[in-house]
C-alpha cells in the first residue's frame, strides 16, 4: 500500500502537466482549425456577432485561471506540508535517538527483556513515516558509533526487522528513498537486495543511484558481485572506479575476468588492482594493452609493466612504447629504467630524453642520471641546449 501511495505522490504531477498540455492542443484544434466554439454555442456568435478570436481568448483565459489556482493551492498545501514534517520529524528523531540511546548505552539486560523492548519500540512505530525515521536514526547512530556500541545497534536494527520497508524505500520512484535504502543495506551488510542493485547499476544517467548501487554491491560481496557486474558489461567512468577501488576487498578478487572484459572501464580497474596488489603473474597477460586505443588503458598498462619491470625485455618493450605514452607513464618508465642491469642502456636511453623530451621529463630523467652516472649530468650541464643546461641547474640546486 506505502509503494503505491509513493507512485502516487510520484506521477500526480506529472498526469496534472500532461492533462494540461493536452486541454491546450485540444482548444487549440477546436477553435482555431476546426472553428467550433466549446464554451458558448454558436448563437451566440449570431446574436452578438462575436469575433472568432473572441472564443480563443475566453478558451485560454478559463484555462491560464484555473491552472493559477491549481498552483496557488499546491504551492500553499506543500509549503505548508514541508514545514509541518519538518517540525514532526525533527521532535521524532529526538525521541527515537533517546529511544535507542538508550537501550544500547546501558548495561546489557537480557534477551527476554531486550524482546521485551523490541516489542515496545514495534508498537510505538506502526506508522511508515516513525519506521523511516526510526531506520534514519539506527543509520546514522551505527555509521557514527564503533565497538559494543555499534555491536548492539546492529543487533537492535536486525531484530526490528524492517525488510518490507527497505524494499519499500528501494523500490520507491523517489531518489532520497532509494539512497536511503542503499545507505542502510551497505552499512548493515544486508544481503537479498542485490538482483534489483544490479538493476540499478545499468542506470548510467542517474549517476547516484548508478554508483551508490555499484559501491554498495562491492561492500556486500566483492568477488561474486563484481563477476555479475562484469557480466552485465556495466559502463563505468573514471569516478566509479576511483569508489569500487577504495571499497573493494582484496580477498578473491577476478583479476583475469576483470582484463579479459571487453569494458575499457573493467580493464583500468583490473590494471590497477593488479598494480596494487602486486600480482606480477598477469605481466605477459597485459603486454597486450600497451597498444590499446584507449588511452587510460595504455597508461595503467605502462604504469604496471613498468612496477613489474625485470628483465631485458621488459625493459626494451618499455623503451619502444616510451614516445607514444603520457607523462606519468613516461615518468614511470624513467623510474624502472634505474633497475636496467645494463648500465650503458640505461645511460643511453636516459641521455636520450634529456635532448629531446619537454622540461619536466627532462628534469626526471636528469634526476634519475645523477642516481647513476653523476659526471654525465656535469657534461649535460654545458650543453648548447638552453632547456637542459635550466633543468640541470634546476636539478642540481635542488640536491644542493
Amino acid at each position: 500500500m506505502r509503494r503505491i501511495i509513493l507512485y502516487f505522490k510520484y506521477t500526480i504531477f506529472r498526469i496534472l502537466t500532461l492533462a494540461s498540455i493536452v486541454l491546450f492542443f485540444f482548444g487549440f484544434f477546436k477553435l482555431v482549425i476546426k472553428n467550433k466554439y466549446l464554451l458558448l454555442p454558436d448563437f451566440f456568435q449570431l446574436r452578438f456577432g462575436l469575433p472568432d478570436w473572441f472564443y480563443v481568448v475566453q478558451y485560454y483565459i478559463l484555462l491560464f485561471t484555473l491552472a493559477i489556482i491549481m498552483i496557488v493551492f499546491f504551492t500553499l498545501y506543500y509549503s505548508y506540508s514541508k514545514t509541518y514534517k519538518i517540525k514532526k520529524r525533527s521532535r521524532r528523531i529526538d525521541v527515537y535517538i533517546d529511544i535507542v540511546l538508550a537501550m544500547v548505552c546501558t548495561e546489557e539486560v537480557s534477551e527476554r527483556k531486550f524482546f521485551n523492548n523490541i516489542k515496545t519500540i514495534k508498537k510505538n512505530t506502526r506508522s511508515e513515516f516513525n519506521k523511516s525515521i526510526l531506520i534514519t536514526v539506527t543509520y546514522i547512530l551505527h555509521y557514527k558509533t564503533m565497538g559494543e556500541i555499534k555491536r548492539r545497534i546492529n543487533k537492535l536494527f536486525n531484530s526490528l526487522n524492517f525488510d518490507k520497508e527497505i524494499k519499500t524505500l528501494l523500490y520507491s520512484p523517489f531518489t532520497k528513498h532509494k539512497k536511503l535504502a542503499l545507505y542502510v543495506i551497505s552499512e548493515f551488510n544486508l544481503h537479498g537486495y542485490e538482483d534489483y542493485l544490479l538493476k540499478l547499476t545499468k542506470q548510467e544517467k542517474r549517476k547516484l543511484l548508478h554508483f551508490e548501487a555499484m559501491k554498495t554491491l562491492i561492500k556486500l560481496d566483492s568477488h561474486n558481485n563484481l563477476l555479475k557486474i562484469i557480466e552485465m558489461n556495466v559502463k563505468i567512468s573514471t569516478f566509479d572506479i576511483n569508489i569500487l577501488l577504495n571499497n573493494i576487498s582484496n580477498k578473491e578478487i577476478p583479476y583475469k575476468e576483470l582484463i579479459e572484459s571487453n569494458n575499457n572501464g573493467f580493464i583500468i580497474l583490473g590494471l590497477i588492482l593488479i598494480r596494487r596488489n602486486n600480482r606480477v603473474e598477469f605481466k605477459k597477460d597485459i603486454e597486450k594493452f600497451i597498444i590499446n586505443t584507449n588511452l587510460m588503458v595504455r597508461e595503467e598498462t605502462v604504469l604496471t609493466l613498468a612496477e613489474f619491470a625485470d628483465d631485458i625485455n621488459d625493459f626494451e618493450l618499455l623503451i619502444y612504447f616510451f614516445s607514444e605514452s603520457s607523462e606519468n607513464g613516461k615518468k614511470a618508465i624513467v623510474n624502472s629504467i634505474i633497475r636496467m642491469p645494463d648500465n650503458d642502456k640505461r645511460i643511453e636511453f636516459l641521455s636520450g630524453v634529456i635532448e629531446n623530451d619537454s622540461l619536466r621529463i627532462k628534469l626526471f630523467a636528469l634526476d634519475a642520471l645523477l642516481s647513476i652516472d653523476i659526471s654525465k649530468v656535469i657534461e649535460f650541464q654545458k650543453s648548447d641546449n638552453i632547456q637542459i643546461r635550466k633543468a640541470c641547474d634546476e636539478l642540481l640546486d635542488i640536491n644542493i
